[in-house]
């Protein structure tokens, strides 16, 4: 298990698709959902990304993770990923078919960057100044699933709405548990999202993905608390 840090050498090219990724990223997290969902063999890179090195941007200029390398075709953004997965792996969908349904869960996807993530981000260091806001995005998505009356926002079965959804929303546990908090959401009064949780963390792909990356909640709680100290450890339970 390699770290590409500022001083590492640039991976030689793979006949496999490579995923730049992060071991505790909520966008890389979704991405690697639906690359298990799909059953691409692929590989990962960590990059550090407290530590770049210099070469990852001749892979990605704006320097981000995800980023997703097949040969010369390389990809960036996650949403861009999402798509490019979906039209060059076909045989198993996680988006619609139908272009409505379609437009709906990129709609959803696209409210979530904007609500729901910069909020999730904020309470990295400041729980208390984005707490509140990140309850009441929540109550609209409860209602939202409340509302499709299916089990996942896929319909029977996860897709890339989900996996982008539970990448950023696992992070609240363990947030929760660096900081300390005591803070729950009411279980009657958020019941869809509380089942929705429930499902999503039994998912095959999502527990296939904590125990490749080691990735649990102790871990990632772990991770948080170095980050608070100052001195984030990407290697933190390996």
């Amino acid at each position: 298990m390699s770290f590409l840090g500022k001083d590492s050498q640039r991976p030689a090219k793979s006949s496999k698709p490579r995923l730049y990724t992060s071991r505790f990223d909520p966008y890389s997290a979704g991405i690697r959902f639906v690359l298990g969902a799909k059953g691409i063999d692929y590989e990962y890179a960590y990059v550090d990304v407290h530590n770049k090195p210099e070469w990852y941007k001749e892979v990605n200029p704006t320097g981000h993770i995800p980023c997703l390398e097949t040969g010369d075709e390389v990809v960036s953004e996650t949403s861009v990923i999402y798509d490019y997965l979906e039209d060059k792996y076909p045989q198993v969908k996680t988006q619609p078919t139908d272009p409505y349904k379609k437009a709906q869960d990129k709609i959803f996807v696209a409210h979530t960057k904007e609500y729901l993530t910069p909020k999730i981000t904020g309470c990295v260091k400041n729980p208390n100044d984005n707490l509140e806001e990140v309850t009441k995005v929540l109550k609209i998505i409860d209602g939202i699933m409340g509302k499709r009356g299916t089990d996942y926002l896929g319909g029977a079965s996860p897709n890339f709405a989900d996996y982008f959804l539970f990448g950023w929303v696992e992070l609240l546990p363990a947030l929760k548990g660096a900081h300390d908090l005591k803070f729950e959401l009411d279980k009657n009064e958020y019941s869809n999202y509380w089942a929705w949780v429930m499902r999503m963390d039994k998912d095959k792909n999502v527990e296939n993905d904590r125990a490749t990356h080691k990735a649990d909640l102790k871990n990632r709680t772990a991770f948080f608390k170095t980050v608070l100290a100052g001195s984030p450890d990407v290697k933190v339970g390996l």
